[in-house]
């Protein structure tokens, strides 16, 4: 229930990010001015990011917190620098150096890194629960 909510909670303000990051953009920069666009343009980039990367940030939180709690801290520490170390900053460093995309370069590697890191929790949160004999089908009843 708790990565449902997290998941759930997260989308919503993920959503409303994603709906109005123009309303957002404006309340510090004013777009009509030909000194604001491209900073407007980059913000309104940078703050699409920022809604996956909300979603992702918090399934990956409750997910490793769901994981300690069974007493599982070793492998979501490694499946984490995994996603960062591995995925995330190389990324992050290729396309924002390589591909000459700047801050959203940047902010596209760290987003990709959250989602690998919840999805590889997420994996490893089945499959120990399953080990565990937990199934996400009711009880029958006799």
């Amino acid at each position: 229930m708790a990565v449902a909510t997290a998941i759930g909670g997260m989308g919503v303000v993920g959503c409303l990010i994603y709906l109005f990051r123009a309303p957002i953009v404006g309340f510090y920069l004013d777009a009509s001015l030909p000194d604001n666009a491209q900073s407007a343009r980059i913000a309104m980039s940078a703050l699409l990011l920022a809604a996956i990367f909300q979603v992702a940030d918090g399934a990956q939180a409750v997910l490793v917190g769901v994981l300690r709690g069974r007493g599982d801290a070793l492998v979501p520490m490694v499946l984490a620098v995994a996603g960062y170390w591995g995925v995330g900053f190389p990324l992050a460093g290729w396309l924002a150096f390589r591909r000459g995309l700047g801050v959203v370069g940047l902010w596209g590697g760290v987003a990709t890194a959250l989602v690998t890191v919840a999805l590889l929790l997420g994996g490893r949160t089945v499959y120990t629960l399953r080990r565990a004999g937990f199934s996400a089908s009711p009880p029958r009843s006799a």
